[in-house]
């Protein structure tokens, strides 16, 4: 069963008509349901009404007081926060504090979050140290998975399909990514709505609408819904928007670049070519073949890195001073492939920008594939965790009113009113969350099979042979991976 995401529009329905049923709006209306008027061809029934039962089953507790303690990832980049300190007035800062609230309320605990920067702490040696030590503060932990690998084959998480608390068939659970991290029909980590630091980790596409409106003849947005944007499109675009602009022969920091972007991001090129370099079926990963399909579309991705009117942080940020996410904030590149939640740093941009899925391998790919951040926060639970049936509660009914109430303002306010600033932008977020998918190679490390995906994608190595070279190796360390979770 696919996750499967509302539509911005029907999510900030339900957000409103949450809020004047529970009197979060105040208003002097006398109207009533029957006042709602459906525009043509939609339905007057609410997401909200057509989401009611789904939470009628909720696993329910009373704990008395006791304090549940959660260790937490946080970022720089991507919104993490599962708690807030006091509301203020931000849409997405008072949904996330009344929803901790109200399960405090639900359940009678005290929701304590610890927070560890993912880059500068090392949440998973602290985690990993309090299980080892026989310590059982800890009740939970949502932590970036790339990072977490190594503790959940050294065994210090819970198998998360033994909690029975846990309904993984409802929407508050990602079962999109999970098909990635469930190996030999265990599954020690995945992504849910307690957090919508899953949203803000996912791999986009921005683009400059000043420059693509002066130098196109196309609408981006139309190319997207005609289907026509593929690899051989993008690399269209940057050959028509590369320009040396101060005529020194050179292409430097004060120059307009066609791509702006880092060498991470190829993972999601690949998976927008609907390829992967590991994949898993049956809850058993394997390297795959490289045949004509994969062989192409790395090739397509090694040709878009060569070309001359890409910028990578890789290879200029240390000459330039400066990233490609500044680069572009600048107004001196077309494109940027980054994750949503560095949009916030292009919220003063004088020019407008848009957003839109990774390209397609061709026309004929059905449809576009989007790609997590391995560094996404995912849940696991401490195998010293006091009471499992206490965890199992609470991180359920967390992610089900995250869901229900923190998903719709993380769109509304987050997205709409902040990063995304028209509605086809909406528009193509519905694209992106409807298909998100994780490399195997990146997250896990096998082998060196990543570092050596990344050499042919981004470099110019040859690829069938440096591919092949590291199969053997790679294999041997999925069945020790294997062999270490049992």
């Amino acid at each position: 069963m696919r996750f499967k995401y509302i539509t911005a529009k029907r999510y900030i329905s339900s957000l409103i008509l949450f809020a004047l049923l529970t009197g979060l709006v105040s208003c002097g209306s006398t109207g009533t349901a029957d006042d709602t008027t459906a525009e043509p061809g939609e339905s007057t029934t609410t997401q909200a009404e057509i989401d009611s039962d789904i939470y009628a089953d909720l696993p329910t507790g009373d704990y008395g007081g006791i304090e549940f303690n959660i260790l937490n990832n946080s970022f720089t980049y991507a919104e993490y926060r599962l708690d807030a300190d006091a509301l203020n007035g931000d849409t997405f800062n008072d949904a996330v504090y009344e929803r901790t609230r109200k399960v405090e309320e639900m359940l009678g605990v005290k929701i304590n979050v610890k927070n560890m920067d993912y880059w500068s702490e090392n949440a998973v040696s602290f985690i990993t140290n309090i299980v080892m030590s026989g310590d059982d503060s800890i009740d939970a932990c949502f932590l970036g998975v790339m990072n977490n690998i190594t503790a959940i084959s050294n065994g210090i998480y819970v198998d998360l399909n033994e909690i029975d608390e846990f309904d993984f068939d409802k929407p508050w659970w990602d079962k999109t990514s999970a098909k990635y991290y469930e190996i030999d029909g265990k599954l020690f980590t995945a992504h849910n709505e307690a957090s919508a630091n899953i949203h803000d980790s996912v791999w986009t596409c921005f683009f400059n609408k000043t420059i693509a409106g002066n130098e196109l003849d196309e609408d981006i947005y139309q190319i997207v819904r005609d289907g026509e944007w593929t690899i051989d499109k993008m690399r269209e675009i940057i050959e028509n928007t590369t320009h040396d602009l101060n005529g020194d022969g050179n292409l430097t920091v004060d120059d307009q670049w066609g791509l702006v972007t880092h060498n991470g991001a190829a993972f999601g090129f690949l998976h927008g070519c609907d390829a992967r370099g590991i994949d898993i079926e049956k809850g058993v990963p394997y390297v795959c073949k490289v045949d004509d399909k994969l062989y192409n579309a790395i090739l397509g991705i090694q040709n878009i890195y060569n070309m001359d009117g890409v910028m990578t942080n890789d290879k200029h940020q240390n000459s330039f001073g400066l990233t490609c996410v500044q680069q572009f904030a600048n107004g001196n590149g077309t494109i940027l492939v980054e994750v949503l939640g560095n949009a916030a740093s292009l919220r003063d941009m004088d020019t407008d920008f848009g957003i839109i899925p990774y390209p397609k391998y061709d026309e004929a790919q059905s449809d576009y594939v989007a790609y997590y951040s391995p560094a996404a926060n995912g849940f696991c639970i401490p195998k010293t965790a006091r009471d499992l049936s206490m965890t199992g509660t609470v991180i359920e009914v967390m992610s089900a009113l995250g869901y229900q109430n923190v998903r719709p303002a993380y769109y509304n306010v987050v997205l709409t009113g902040k990063t995304a600033r028209d509605d086809e932008s909406v528009e193509m977020l519905d694209i992106i969350f409807s298909n998100i998918e994780c490399e195997m190679a990146y997250l896990y490390q096998w082998g060196g099979y990543s570092n050596s995906l990344k050499s042919v994608m981004t470099g110019s190595v040859d690829i069938i042979s440096t591919l092949e070279s590291m199969r053997e190796s790679t294999e041997n360390a999925i069945a020790k991976y294997i062999e270490a979770l049992k």
